[in-house]
């Protein structure tokens, strides 16, 4: 994939790597695989977007930086303010005005936002707290002006699905050969 100067897993192994913290380490305190952290620093796939705020929260950055810090930034300090159980109440303007005027959470207001682009999403917890928040979105609706700001942000897709099918999928196999 191509990697470029400002990549989201360029800046999470530089953070990573800024606090001491090894790719076990890591994925043990976000709740996956360390092949899941290796994926991302490589840019193969990227954190669940419900995940951003707690990711950068353990970095020691915000979601902002995170998704957007160049390569040689050095470390972006603590989050300027922090949950105890890690999770980011820094995410940006961008998330948090809507959050705080709500009474949400960034997370909400990021699964909000994909709901009223009409976008599926799958969010993924194991918590039934975060269960409940993420289907706690339904009594609010983003403004134009949020909804722009949000669509600003830098974004990627989770995953790219390529123009044309692979050869495989195009290839006619002949089966009446087989034994």
């Amino acid at each position: 994939m191509n990697q470029q100067m400002n990549s989201v897993g360029r800046n999470i192994a530089r953070l990573r790597l800024a606090r001491g913290m090894t790719q076990e380490r890591l994925a043990q305190r976000m709740g996956v695989t360390p092949q899941a952290v290796s994926k991302w620093e490589n840019d193969i796939n990227y954190p669940d977007v419900a995940t951003l705020p707690r990711l950068a929260a353990l970095l020691g950055t915000s979601v902002d930086a995170l998704l957007t810090a160049p390569d040689d930034a050095g470390p972006q300090g603590p989050a300027p303010s922090s949950g105890a159980d890690g999770t980011a109440t820094d995410a940006g303007p961008a998330l948090t005005g809507p959050a705080a005027r709500y009474g949400k959470t960034a997370a909400q207001v990021v699964l909000r936002w994909h709901l009223q682009e009409g976008n599926v999403t799958f969010p993924k917890t194991l918590s039934p707290q975060h269960m409940a928040d993420n289907l706690d979105i339904f009594d609010f609706t983003l403004t134009e002006e949020e909804m722009a700001a949000v669509n600003a942000l830098p974004q990627r897709p989770y995953y790219q699905v390529p123009d044309e099918p692979p050869a495989f999928v195009t290839t006619v196999m002949d089966y009446s050969r087989q034994a």
